[in-house]
């Protein structure tokens, strides 16, 4: 002992028993990487399949179904347009419908909510009709149903892709 008790090593092999001692702070792990979390592993592992080649052809050919499936279903819709009767009607019944509920509410200061609630339904009503009339359209036709095939059977390639990535982030 150094006979002051400042529990300080010496030198001579012999340190100052007499003064309290904490335990030393433990080690970090030898390798940083073992410590990562399940969520950077995620990040890592996604990070890794966005950069590998077989993952951006799989979303090129996703975005390519898309554009197809977009630009079909906008002939679809087109032909609709131009060549069905009822359809059009309902499109001016529902610009009628949409004029109807803003003067309902430009004719008062405080419009009365049940007649702003009436308009606005029947511009939904129309609205809906119109939408299941386009969505009936695009399933009816041929080279629309292929397209849709094809971008729901691309985004399940690129969804599977990330859920074994994802998995493969975990497991590690």
């Amino acid at each position: 002992m150094d006979g002051y008790g400042s529990g300080f090593y010496r030198g001579d092999g012999t340190d100052d028993g007499d003064a309290a001692r904490s335990d030393p702070a433990p080690l970090p792990p030898a390798n940083p990487a073992d410590t990562s979390s399940p969520t950077q592993d995620q990040a890592k592992a996604l990070n890794q399949l966005e950069a590998m080649p077989e993952y951006r052809r799989a979303l090129a050919e996703l975005q390519q179904a898309q554009t197809e499936l977009d630009a079909i279903s906008t002939r679809v819709l087109d032909k609709l347009k131009t060549g069905d009767a009822d359809y059009q009607a309902l499109l001016n019944e529902r610009d009628r419908a949409e004029d109807r509920v803003e003067a309902v509410q430009a004719a008062a200061r405080v419009p009365s909510p049940e007649a702003v609630t009436t308009a606005a339904q029947k511009k939904l009503d129309l609205k809906s009709r119109i939408t299941k009339k386009e969505q009936a359209a695009i399933a009816a036709d041929p080279e629309a149903r292929a397209a849709k095939a094809r971008v729901t059977e691309a985004n399940e390639r690129v969804t599977a892709m990330r859920q074994q990535a994802r998995g493969a982030g975990i497991a590690r």
